[in-house]
């Protein structure tokens, strides 16, 4: 450690559904500095070595098959980060969603207790999400596995006491730090540029790109229906079966899928402690009882396996389902999977056609050009370059 360099360790941590991807991935692809080092292995999420090294009832596979694979790929991390902080450097940075929700006070002091020699400070940072906007964003992530009647909302109102009050034990209330996820909060509006703001380093918009957008009420809807036939309760299909049916469903245009005040408010009334705690902490309200109701949004979870006239019509014209089929919905979820066990299926192109989609250039030259052209050698590294803007 240096005598004259204050070295800072940002061990960022999510919460889940707050742009943490892109600000990873932003990362990842941005050239390092004299200033900062990001803390990596291959897509910016740190969260399988971490929970591989100090987690010792973890079984995740982490994509490698061989328990060998995992305890090398593990250690590999491990020199390489600490590698990276024998560099005399101001600002470090690591990132992943499991910090706060996955370890718990033995967990989170290993790995402090193995960061700390190699830095001066250790400073947990956090992006809060209001209640309601989380279980919304989380519903729509749980259906692209699962089933919607193996859902439920009231398991996802963010447990905000239990997950952070081990992390402001280990590493001090006073290191850690909460930055609201809300438009009025965040720099330029946007999660990725607030949080290169935050570290005081700078990062060009162009460098930014967007990634996870969600899908439409549509596209929600096919996979809805998709897992039902199914009987889906977890990845219970084959996952490049599920990427396939996702990536399909991601192109149905159309508003995002809202709950109703009246299922989020049931989601959550157990827990107005729990807030009240994050929100003296944020010194602010999270804002989620001023959220303007949807006229649309729907009062029953089993709404969103619904069919709406534009979907009836792409299933029709696309997938060659009988318009005057008496369960349209499950016609349409058999026709994607067969259409999913297709390499060569056509459905993609014309799923374009029929929703007048302009198709993204697939040269892989032209896009690391542009991405060249957006990230410049000086510009500090600021997170990876998956954003969420809020609207």
């Amino acid at each position: 450690m240096s005598d004259t360099i204050h070295k800072v360790l940002y061990l960022h941590g999510g919460m889940q559904k707050t742009g943490s991807t892109s600000i990873q991935v932003t990362l990842a692809h941005t050239p390092t500095t004299p200033k900062y080092q990001f803390l990596y292995r291959q897509n910016g999420n740190s969260g399988f070595y971490l929970r591989k090294l100090f987690d010792p009832e973890f079984g995740g596979t982490g994509g490698l098959k061989s328990v060998a694979q995992r305890d090398q790929q593990a250690k590999a991390f491990a020199e390489r980060v600490e590698a990276w902080l024998a560099r005399p450097k101001p600002i470090y940075v690591m990132s992943s969603e499991m910090i706060a929700s996955a370890f718990g006070v033995e967990g989170l002091t290993r790995i402090r207790d193995w960061l700390a020699p190699h830095v001066d400070e250790i400073r947990p940072i956090f992006y809060i999400r209001e209640p309601y906007g989380y279980i919304e964003s989380l519903f729509q992530e749980q259906l692209k596995k699962r089933s919607p009647e193996f859902v439920s909302l009231r398991r996802m109102c963010p447990a905000y006491r239990s997950w952070f009050s081990a992390v402001e034990e280990v590493f001090g209330r006073e290191q850690v730090i909460y930055r609201p996820f809300a438009s009025d909060a965040l720099v330029q509006g946007d999660a990725v540029q607030d949080f290169v703001s935050t570290l005081g380093l700078e990062l060009p918009p162009e460098a930014i790109t967007r990634k996870n957008e969600g899908l439409s009420r549509r596209g929600l809807s096919v996979v809805a229906n998709v897992n039902r036939l199914s009987r889906t309760r977890t990845h219970g299909r084959d996952v490049e079966v599920s990427r396939w049916v996702t990536k399909l469903a991601m192109m149905l245009p159309g508003p995002k899928l809202r709950l109703s005040q009246e299922l989020l408010s049931q989601a959550c009334a157990h827990a107005s402690e729990d807030i009240a705690w994050m929100e003296e902490r944020l010194g602010r309200p999270l804002g989620h009882l001023g959220r303007k109701p949807a006229s649309d949004a729907i009062t029953q979870l089993n709404q969103v396996l619904e069919v709406d006239d534009e979907t009836r019509r792409w299933a029709v014209s696309v997938l060659g389902v009988r318009a005057d089929s008496p369960d349209i919905a499950r016609d349409m979820a058999e026709a994607v999977m067969q259409q999913a066990q297709d390499e060569d299926s056509p459905v993609m192109r014309n799923t374009r056609r029929h929703f007048d989609l302009k198709e993204e250039a697939r040269d892989p030259a032209a896009r690391e050009a542009r991405r060249a052209a957006r990230v410049t050698p000086d510009a500090a590294a600021g997170p990876d370059r998956k954003s969420t803007r809020l609207n």
